[in-house]
């Protein structure tokens, strides 16, 4: 991927906040990005030109496009449909308008995880969400993570070359995981593997937490699982926070896996 001046990382909010990875200073004279977000997906050819047109009318110069797509461009396991993505783009780089494109691994296609149900996110212990919404599997989870990297190695490999793009999003608003606990068991083991991690032992845990307080101390990391109400509806501050360090580490592992999957692809 030496040809791309930066790689895209997740939007990390609706207001289309991104973080850079790789990214250099811009040359005297570049041009300000200036663009949307388009969904060619969702629309027929004549449509994707009406809409272009009024784009080269405001004078945008970039799109990003593809960020909620995997189910459309992988139609089943290892079944590339990457032809309207193609063609899109050529449209693009005809009229020199750049893309961003998306891995959207945050919308993974149902032919995934409707056949996978242990792979979804749960909300309570044993209640997992919907298969069909958003953001469904957990990050933690191994046959959703490799589905991840073979998605991206093959998108990126299609158009690391594209004389359109110019960087690439990693995931989607994936911030909005960071409000939730993933109660799943892939999930639950890797906080006890963070746990020992971070932590090292139970009476270094007990310390960092306080956990003389109410004489809470435990004897195993293992015996500690992530957060949930109390019967006194506590919140359990200090366990929270480090369950708020261990869901960071869990997305920023995610994201940076998907960014080394492009820099090889």
């Amino acid at each position: 991927m030496n040809k791309l001046a930066l790689i895209v990382a997740a939007a990390v909010a609706s207001s289309g906040v991104f973080m850079h990875l790789d990214a250099q200073p811009a040359a005297p004279g570049a041009c300000f990005l200036f663009g949307a977000t388009a969904y060619p997906d969702l629309q027929t050819r004549d449509q994707w030109m009406q809409a272009l047109d009024e784009f080269e009318k405001a004078h945008f110069n970039v799109l990003r496009v593809g960020e909620s797509s995997w189910g459309n461009l992988e139609t089943a396991p290892g079944q590339y449909n990457f032809g309207w993505l193609r063609e899109y783009l050529d449209e693009l780089a005809r009229r020199r308008i750049q893309a961003i494109l998306g891995t959207s691994s945050y919308n993974p296609p149902q032919w995934l995880v409707a056949k996978n149900p242990d792979m979804l996110v749960e909300l309570q212990p044993g209640v997992r969400v919907h298969p069909m919404g958003r953001k469904s599997p957990a990050l933690t989870h191994p046959l959703y993570r490799e589905a991840v990297r073979r998605y991206v190695r093959a998108l990126g490999t299609a158009f690391k070359d594209h004389p359109a793009v110019i960087g690439w999003q990693l995931d989607n608003e994936i911030d909005i995981m960071m409000d939730v606990i993933d109660y799943s068991e892939t999930t639950e083991r890797a906080w006890r593997g963070w746990l020992k991690k971070t932590f090292t032992t139970p009476e270094e845990f007990n310390r960092r937490l306080f956990l003389v307080s109410w004489g809470q101390k435990v004897d195993s990391l293992d015996d500690v699982p992530q957060p949930r109400q109390t019967a006194e509806r506590h919140d359990l501050p200090a366990l929270q926070l480090a369950n708020l360090r261990f869901r960071r580490d869990v997305m920023l592992d995610f994201l940076l896996d998907q960014a080394q999957v492009l820099r090889q692809a």
